[in-house]
């Protein structure tokens, strides 16, 4: 049995605390008799009453109340394989994992907000294709597109700076690896998430931006960083993760990583984006699933797929034939 609906079985903690009521209201209904009335009038007052018939319907109640939750809950029994035609956007995920990520100008730090943010937004994705990128000085496909978010989520969560090992960032190698990775397919929605500190220290990511975009790609920029002029220091870390200082340029001085807004929203713009800088838990990413919601979904292959069949109908027209037999036996005994 599969239920469709498993957390609304927590809610059979209801029938014993059911019990319970009956059971109080009874003895508070029997102990107001008694008090407006003496004890030999009782048998005379309740002759009417069939105790029999109560004890039905309070049976009938917790009955109702039990197949109330399960129905509810909608068990389904039996399945049966089908095919179906998966529909949906392509969406690549490029996350900058360079050493200036680790700058902690937002909590806990670059990197770590970043990963936060791309989790959300797949959360809220149906049925979509997501794929993982990871840049430094070089970059490289970390994970294909694919609807198994549950594998893209275990490599985002693995996702480290010392899994690129080149320094820098070069943000036009993301772009350029994307367009790869995507399908070449002119119906297909294709959709670039780069998120950076923006600093590239290789290439010129623009004109990147502008062949992606002939190829039909739209590129969001998500800038992480807090934004501050001077920038923030970049932690030099032990095999503890303990911060053991700054890095440092040949001259000694502590390297300052900034946030270029410009270049990311430049990028952006010439393959009609948006840029938006990451500074909480938002970033733009509700404003990017907005847009995608409205978007036209291209075919991306069959798939076959369990389908279970629901069983709830039948609990749901008992409770109904139980409520009305409640409703129809009474309390009181029939007339002779």
């Amino acid at each position: 049995m599969h239920w469709n609906n498993p957390e609304i079985l927590n809610l059979l903690w209801l029938i014993p605390l059911w019990i319970i009521l009956q059971r109080f209201w009874e003895s508070r209904r029997k102990r107001a008799l008694e008090y407006f009335a003496e004890a030999r009038l009782l048998d005379s007052l309740a002759a009417n009453l069939s105790l029999q018939r109560r004890k039905i319907r309070r049976v009938l109640e917790v009955a109702v109340l039990l197949l109330l939750i399960l129905s509810l809950a909608r068990p389904q029994i039996g399945a049966k394989q089908v095919q179906l035609t998966q529909k949906g956007i392509d969406i690549l995920v490029a996350l900058d994992v360079s050493s200036s990520m680790s700058a902690q100008d937002v909590a806990p730090s670059r990197l770590d907000l970043a990963k936060t943010l791309v989790q959300d937004f797949v959360s809220k994705l149906q049925g979509d294709r997501v794929g993982l990128i990871l840049f430094a000085g070089k970059s490289y496909l970390q994970c294909p597109l694919t609807v198994d978010y549950s594998a893209f989520d275990l490599l985002l969560r693995v996702a480290d700076p010392g899994m690129v090992p080149y320094p820098g960032t070069d943000v036009e190698a993301a772009i350029s690896t994307a367009v790869e990775a995507f399908p070449n397919r002119p119906d297909s929605q294709k959709i670039l998430l780069v998120l950076t500190d923006g600093e590239s220290h290789h290439g010129d990511p623009v004109p990147a931006a502008e062949e992606a975009s002939k190829k039909g790609v739209r590129i969001y920029t998500i800038g992480i960083g807090g934004g501050m002029p001077e920038g923030e220091p970049i932690p030099l870390r032990d095999e503890n993760g303990n911060v053991t200082g700054h890095k440092r340029d040949a001259n000694g001085k502590i390297i300052f990583s900034k946030l270029d807004e410009k270049t990311l929203t430049s990028i952006a713009d010439v393959t009609g984006g948006s840029y938006f800088r990451a500074t909480g838990e938002a970033a733009g990413l509700e404003a990017i699933l907005k847009e995608l919601k409205g978007a036209s979904r291209a075919e991306l292959g069959d798939v076959v797929r369990l389908q279970y069949e629901e069983r709830y109908p039948w609990l749901a027209a008992l409770v109904f034939i139980l409520l009305c037999a409640d409703l129809a036996i009474g309390d009181r005994k029939n007339a002779s």
